[in-house]
């Protein structure tokens, strides 16, 4: 027994000093240490109160625990078996004080808890170890398994595996997955590309490299692949796909990468709008998405770069998803690729060689057909005029497939407008069509710029509000105007990386800008 307060006199004593301790003398009881063996105590022996509990002495001495844990050899040398003579009566409890309903056996010298453990779900005789959920998708039989590597196992953690091993070409897919995939997909719910087209990827090595070329064109980096013969200067790796799936979808990759670079050599890439097998596509969803997705890039690049869709597109095979005339009832996604479908034949009409009024009249026609018979869901739920004196407006619609219809609604119109063939050309009716034309251009390019900006901070409908910048950006007069039109190109460009360079450059020069 200690005496508490073994001090020298000092405040701080030396033995707090030493510890670095705060040093409480408050305290006026005194332990001392007795001498061994000493059981009596002095008759004005002060005692600590215990208000009346009981108190529990528990042996924890590092012996006795050995005696339930287990010992290494090393503590075996440290702590010497004849030191456990004083501590011989206190020993595990033994089978018969055991409960009976206990499923641990009694402990023993010569068994660790974990060895404990691994004889309870160790195979017993007459026991049938398949029924045990501890051990039933692990268990082996004792000629195949040892407790060593039954302890092992038992304490192994181990890792999923994984697919990809580099932690940058992981992080490639994930930007993919995030941003490319998502402006691929937009009004599709499934996400096709931005899912299915990834998991194919992961089995398919050329079609990976594509994807991770895909991704770094995106951020703006210089990919240097592993393997250079299958990059994307060599077009032999896309000739190593031979599903019709991923190569559909290589041919997706292979032209996004390349009009990003400004590479516009088709001999180079395919694309599945080529030809295609109608009834393969209508059966096929992945298919069918890609070719969408396809058509939506397709319009893009072309109305950045103001000319007409320069890849060969079995439009009949394309209508033919949209399965009815334009006057038949149809889900919302079918709705929104009809305008799209006559926004890429409205594009090769204003772009194209040909131009005569009656195409024209078809083209508008079936515009104002499609805005009078589409569904009530491609209405608007809220709309106002730019709040807090904003030039874009505010609209709000119940889902991205009516705000991606209605955009497309609306670039067909800039460009109808634009390219009336009976437009006056001289006298003064020619100044009053040029006003009209302005106030109109200007109007359904803000339009698309509203519905883009209502839907979120950025999302794909900033690609078409791109879209619509190019075609009517110089149409806008007011610094501030040109400002807020910039800004929402540039911050698309740098979120999705899609080319926006060449028009940025081209509207600072026609609106006198600093170059950023």
């Amino acid at each position: 027994m200690f005496d508490v307060n073994i001090g020298d006199g000092a405040l701080p004593c030396s033995q707090c000093a030493k510890r670095k301790l705060s040093c409480n003398k408050g305290s006026k009881a005194r332990f001392r240490l007795m001498s061994e063996g000493s059981k009596e105590f002095p008759s004005d022996q002060t005692w600590c109160r215990t208000i009346s509990k009981r108190i529990e002495f528990v042996d924890q001495s590092l012996e006795i625990a050995r005696q339930y844990d287990g010992g290494s050899e090393a503590e075996d040398e440290e702590f010497p078996a004849d030191r456990f003579k004083d501590h011989a009566h206190i020993s595990p409890p033994i089978a018969e004080n055991c409960d009976p309903n206990s499923r641990l056996p009694p402990a023993s010298n010569s068994l660790s808890i974990e060895d404990q453990i691994i004889s309870q779900i160790s195979p017993q005789t007459g026991s049938d170890i398949s029924q045990s959920p501890l051990i039933r998708d692990w268990a082996q039989p004792a000629s195949e398994c040892s407790i060593e590597s039954t302890i092992r196992q038992f304490k192994r953690l181990e890792l999923p595996q994984a697919a990809l091993k580099e932690k940058d070409k992981a992080l490639l897919i994930r930007h993919f997955v995030q941003v490319v995939g998502p402006a691929f997909d937009f009004y599709d719910e499934g996400r096709k590309v931005g899912r299915e087209l990834t998991e194919r990827a992961i089995s398919c090595q050329p079609l990976l490299h594509l994807v991770y070329n895909a991704s770094a064109k995106s951020l703006g980096l210089s990919l240097d692949l592993d393997n250079p013969s299958e990059s994307l200067d060599s077009p032999i790796a896309l000739s190593h796909i031979d599903d019709g799936n991923n190569g559909a979808a290589a041919a997706l990759l292979s032209r996004f990468i390349f009009n990003l670079e400004d590479r516009h050599d088709l001999s180079q890439s395919f694309t599945i709008l080529d030809t295609p097998s109608p009834r393969f596509h209508i059966q096929d969803e992945f298919q069918e998405a890609i070719m969408w997705a396809s058509l939506r890039q397709e319009v893009f690049f072309a109305l950045m770069n103001q000319r007409h869709v320069d890849v060969p597109v079995d439009r009949h095979a394309l209508e033919s998803l949209l399965q009815d005339h334009l006057l038949q009832t149809a889900d919302d996604g079918t709705w929104c690729n009809r305008m799209l479908l006559h926004l890429f034949d409205t594009i090769q009409y204003c772009f194209g060689d040909a131009h005569s009024s009656s195409t024209y009249d078809q083209l508008f026609s079936y515009a104002n057909t499609w805005m009078s018979s589409k569904p009530s869901s491609f209405t608007p739920v809220f709309s106002q005029d730019g709040p807090d004196g904003q030039i874009l407006p505010e609209i709000w619609f119940l889902h991205s497939c009516a705000a991606a219809g209605m955009q497309y609604y609306h670039l067909v119109r800039i460009l109808l407008t634009a390219h009336n063939p009976r437009v006056p050309r001289i006298g003064p009716a020619k100044k009053a069509a040029i006003e009209w034309i302005d106030e109109q251009v200007r109007g359904h390019a803000k339009m698309v710029c509203g519905i883009a900006e209502s839907l979120e901070e950025i999302n794909p409908g900033h690609l078409s509000a791109c879209m619509a910048i190019a075609l009517a950006g110089d149409y806008f007069h007011e610094e501030e105007e040109q400002a807020i039109l910039l800004n929402l190109m540039t911050k698309t460009s740098s979120y999705y990386g899609w080319s926006t360079g060449s028009t940025q450059k081209y509207l600072q020069e026609t609106w006198k800008l600093p170059e950023r």
